[in-house]
């Protein structure tokens, strides 16, 4: 059994989030930077080189290198991801803030 707490957001819920307290939106966007580094490596020094995976043939030559299920399933779906970006795992926000919102008033997020 899964023990942590874990709420999936989607970009438009982060954004009207932000805006509910205040913030003006100015950069909004999916980020793949951590779908690229989602390998599994075997050993401390292939560990090492996940901050270096900069491009889809780093991640097929990792994954030939250290050939397991998780990274034939990373390297088969990042095509998928690049053309869905939706689908990828990290939204990244710059936002302003630009009025005092009234902490105590109640939020209602969903419906």
């Amino acid at each position: 059994m899964y023990k942590y707490h874990v709420k999936e957001y989607t970009k438009r819920e982060v954004e009207e989030l932000l805006r509910q307290q205040g913030f003006e939106i100015m950069i909004s966007r999916y980020s793949e930077v951590y779908d690229r580094t989602l390998l599994k490596p075997s050993t401390e020094n292939q560990l090492k080189e996940l901050p270096n995976i900069d491009s889809y043939i780093d991640m097929i030559k990792f994954m030939l290198r250290n050939p397991n299920r998780i990274n034939l399933l990373r390297v088969v779906t990042y095509p998928v991801i690049k053309l869905v970006p939706s689908l990828r795992t990290t939204i990244v926000v710059v936002a302003r803030k630009t009025a005092v919102v009234d902490s105590t008033k109640k939020i209602v997020r969903w419906g």
